[in-house]
This record gives C-alpha cells, sequence and structure tokens, in this order.
C-alpha cells in the first residue's frame, strides 16, 4: 500500500502542511513549510500555485505578528494580488485583497 505521504504532490502537502500548522498556532513550522511550498511552485512555474501559497503565507504571517511580518505580509500579498487577478483566481484574488485591507487597518 502507498504511504500517507505519497497521496498528495509535494507541492500540495507543503502548502497543506503549512495551513495546518497555522491552524494549531504552529507558526515557525508554518512559516518553513509555506517557505519550501513557494519554492517547489516557483521552480514548477505554477502561477496559480505560487498566488495561493503567497496568499496563504501572508495571512500566517499576519497572524503571527513578529517583528517585521506585517511588511513580509505585504510583500507577499502585493506580488499574489496582480497574479491572481491576471490569472482569473477569483477566491485567491479576494482573499488577497482582504489581507491587505487587513495589513494597511494594521499599519
Amino acid at each position: 500500500p502507498r504511504q500517507p505521504r505519497e497521496l498528495l504532490p509535494t507541492n500540495l502537502r507543503l502548502r497543506s502542511l503549512g495551513l495546518l500548522e497555522h491552524a494549531l498556532h504552529r507558526y515557525d513550522d508554518a512559516d518553513g513549510s509555506f517557505e519550501e511550498a513557494l519554492h517547489v511552485h516557483e521552480h514548477m512555474e505554477a502561477p496559480f500555485f505560487v498566488a495561493w501559497t503567497k496568499t496563504a503565507w501572508a495571512a500566517l504571517l499576519v497572524d503571527r505578528g513578529q517583528d517585521g511580518d506585517l511588511e513580509r505580509a505585504r510583500t507577499l500579498v502585493t506580488a499574489a494580488l496582480p497574479v491572481a487577478v491576471d490569472g482569473g483566481f477569483g477566491d485567491v484574488a479576494q482573499h488577497a485583497q482582504t489581507l491587505l485591507e487587513q495589513i494597511d487597518a494594521a499599519s
């Protein structure tokens, strides 16, 4: 039988792990998982996955709120938003826009 880690491709597994770690408040672990996922998605040249991961990573950084996190989140979401809009990735674009508004309000 297949091992559980073989059921999802690496790109989805890393992003999903980041989402789970974020939900469990394991922020530093999630930060690392999103970083790895983004590296894989950029290597794949997959704009949807890049925008999706940058937006999820930005949400983590907003929630974590350590020094520099809001600036990093702004950088990620500012890069993800035009890709999501141009690519027609409506849910990702909406999430990115909401995050940008949150960041602006918190700054």
